[in-house]
């Protein structure tokens, strides 16, 4: 099954780059139809005359600008034609322009627009070190211009193609031979770098990147064994191979502060390892940025299932890091839904290793407020659910948490967390769409569709935006569809969803009491939502062989649970 198409655009030969591509695409689930837009073809794009793409948009759009295109021939020679700073900026407007210009037309486009570099310097570049060398001179402004659009428009993401060069050397990444040849400028192993860095990036895009990094504790985040060399003994910090370590939890932690998850999984004493976050200061990774842990002598396999029964998520989220191939072997026989990376053989490789897996599982493309806070909100859930079990009964418990509610209708501010809401959801989800953040620009722009997001807090923490329900209306058969209705797996069990679908649904009524229909479509891990829409009031219409249920409400929608929460609409007083 195809996941749409995805353009490739720029003046090189891609052709040759598509199926390295299409390769790496596939190492993550993803399938999409690759379409090379280059040459010719794509002067026909940026006019609006590309009638395949404005026929059918397709559904991200990737952009190579060359530097030798977009400006080297008017600053090389005896006498240029124009400033560097000057080119560099008219030719970033120019591109700018038209692919505003295709976006505003075509909204649902996710636009991935790389940098430009400089495949090979004028010849006299570098020969004195006072003169900047004019094309890198531009080249560097025009990124400058692309770097600042993309963070400030809506389904625009930036890729750093030079990272791959540097990561490489140029030596590597180009094949002077393929350039004057086939004008491929990348060699073998640079378009091989390249794919695997656009599909993590596409792969981020479209909200598949995990969420929980597992992590041992001997020889992974220290080197040696605390229990044998004691805590004084282990690896960590300074000079040599503790400097490794001490690197690779850097890498970690920032992770954890862009929204990941952050266990431990170790046969091990606790007591010695709380003794190393106490006693070691070159520990980076904090006891506050760890969300929850399973330090013991069972099986790890065993604790990965505790662990994801703890943080509410599935084992197909999680990342599982070990040194021990036996301990990984036997995970990975047991849980094969959990990922689980070759760990180095030699402690100095770790840095890169970090960086890898980085980029392969967790590279993401904007960061939100609830990413930020996601540790401490999951440390809250255990706060709550060790409160619940002082009360005698369920209601007498919500009631204590004095929970408020506020929602929001068809808030632009909001795009980036409702897409990654729809990414991000598993359990309960009803239909288990998934939209990208242009898609999302779509919808909102769309005057047939109403969009709500819920955000809650209780005594404990502020859980964020938490719920979305989308509502597209139909003239002519008046109702309303919800397209998709879906709540974190932070704040199940609390009966928000009842009491946020009925605000919902008074909120569309205000002017009409058309019917709500609605469909469930069963998903690998959404048997928790399979009942809601019967509990809310919601009359069966028709069932599907596959499992899907067709459902209406021309009543309202039953929340017993809605004096639980205080409820308000932002922007109203």
């Amino acid at each position: 099954m195809s996941d749409g198409r995805l353009f490739l655009v720029g003046r090189a030969s891609w052709e040759l780059f598509a199926p390295v591509l299409r390769k790496a695409l596939q190492s993550y689930g993803l399938n999409p139809d690759i379409v090379v837009c280059g040459f010719d073809r794509e002067l026909r794009l940026w006019s609006g005359a590309d009638e395949d793409f404005e026929s059918a948009p397709p559904r991200a759009a990737v952009v190579f600008p060359e530097a030798r295109d977009l400006f080297q021939r008017q600053l090389t020679g005896s006498r240029p034609e124009i400033v560097p700073e000057e080119a560099g900026a008219q030719a970033a407007e120019f591109l700018l322009g038209a692919v505003s210009s295709l976006s505003a037309r075509h909204p649902g486009v996710s636009w991935i627009l790389s940098t430009a570099e400089v495949e090979f310097p004028g010849a006299l570049a570098g020969m004195n070190d006072s003169e900047l060398d004019p094309v890198a001179l531009a080249t560097s402004v025009f990124n400058a211009h692309v770097r600042r659009r993309c963070r400030e428009v809506a389904g625009w993401s930036l890729f750093e193609r030079e990272r791959v060069t540097h990561a490489l050397g140029a030596g590597v990444t180009y094949d002077a031979r393929m350039d004057l040849l086939a004008r491929m400028p990348l060699s073998a192993r640079g378009m091989k770098a390249l794919a695997e860095r656009l599909a993590s990036h596409w792969n981020a895009v479209v909200g598949r990147t995990k969420k929980v990094l597992a992590l041992d504790c001997d020889n992974t985040l220290w080197g040696g064994i605390v229990g044998e060399d004691g805590v004084s003994g282990i690896r960590l910090g300074g000079d040599g191979i503790g400097r490794a370590y001490t690197e690779f939890q850097r890498t970690v932690a920032t992770l954890e502060s862009r929204g990941v998850l952050v266990v431990l999984c170790s046969r091990n004493n606790p007591e010695d390892v709380d003794e190393v976050f106490a006693m070691r200061p070159e520990m980076v990774l904090r006891p506050e940025r760890i969300s929850a842990r399973h330090i013991g002598w069972g099986s790890k396999s065993d604790g990965l299932v505790q662990l994801a029964d703890t943080l509410g998520v599935g084992l197909d989220s999680f990342v599982f890091v070990d040194d021990n191939p036996v301990e990984r072997e036997q995970v990975r026989s047991t849980l094969p839904e959990v990922a689980i990376p070759e760990f180095p053989a030699d402690p100095a490789g770790l840095p890169a290793f970090g960086e890898d897996l980085a980029w392969r599982y967790f590279y993401k493309v904007g960061v939100t407020s609830e990413d930020r806070t996601k540790t401490e909100q999951y440390r809250a859930r255990a706060q709550t659910a060790a409160a619940s079990r002082e009360f005698g009964s369920p209601d007498d418990f919500l009631r204590s948490l004095r929970m408020e509610a506020v929602l929001s209708a068809n808030d632009s501010s909001l795009l980036a967390r409702s897409a990654q809401l729809t990414q991000k959801t598993n359990q309960f989800n009803l239909t288990l769409r998934r939209f990208t953040e242009a898609e999302m620009v779509r919808v909102l722009n769309d005057p047939n569709w109403m969009v709500i997001a819920a955000a809650l807090k209780d005594r404990f923490t502020d859980h964020g935006w938490v719920a979305l329900a989308m509502f597209e209306h139909h003239r002519t058969d008046p109702h309303w569809e919800l397209e998709d209705f879906m709540m974190s797996c932070r704040v199940i069990g609390r009966s928000f969803e009842h009491a946020f679908l009925a605000a919902c649904v008074d909120h569309l009524r205000q002017g009409s009491h058309e019917a709500i229909r609605a469909t469930f479509v069963p998903g690998p891990r959404n048997a928790v939502a399979s009942g809601f829409l019967v509990e809310a009031g919601f009359r069966l219409v028709e069932g599907e062989p596959d499992g899907r249920r067709r459902f209406e409400l021309t009543g309202t929608v039953d929340a017993p649970s809605l004096d639980l929460f205080a409820m308000s609409w932002r922007g109203q007083a």
